[in-house]
């Protein structure tokens, strides 16, 4: 940690070691500290999603759901990362938003491209659960079949492709 502080008492611009320093924080259990360590990084454009994905997890930590969610949703719209989609993926799950779940668990899918395996397997079996559960409220597959525009048909038939 001092030679962190060290660092950013000469380049008060290190990204990095911002990030470094509150993850060191977090790990410590000073979530306070931490959180306004990200607060810091956040203010740097080279280290502000990964600083909003820490203050996301810290946030939670502190029972502070909604902040942790703002920040969460932030980080992903900056720089949408696997890690960063599949928590949020999941904390819209926790949260039964069943839809927002299903498009965010998409987008984690297609981060897997062409890569197969057992996590890329999980993650379809994730996506096949929630389109039961949004039902009538996925907007790709409901009423697919009865729908004149060839988007939603087209969007019906890919999201039914096994990949």
């Amino acid at each position: 940690m001092a030679e962190l502080n060290e660092a950013l008492r000469f380049d008060p611009s290190f990204g990095d070691a911002y990030l470094e320093l509150a993850k060191l924080r977090e790990r410590a259990g000073d979530l306070g500290e931490a959180e306004r360590v990200y607060e810091q990084a956040a203010r740097l454009p080279s280290a502000r999603a990964q600083a909003l994905f820490g203050r996301a997890r810290v946030s939670k930590a502190r029972g502070q759901a909604d902040e942790a969610f703002r920040a969460l949703e932030a980080s992903v719209e900056l720089a949408p990362e696997r890690q960063s989609l599949e928590l949020l993926a999941e904390w819209y799950v926790q949260r039964r938003a069943w839809p927002a779940a299903l498009v965010a668990w998409r987008r984690v899918l297609s981060t897997y491209d062409d890569e197969p395996g057992p996590e890329r397997d999980k993650v379809r079996v994730r996506i096949q659960a929630l389109v039961v559960l949004a039902a009538d409220a996925d907007p790709v597959v409901a009423g697919a079949a009865h729908s004149r525009g060839w988007v939603r048909r087209s969007l019906a038939r890919m999201a039914k492709k096994p990949r």
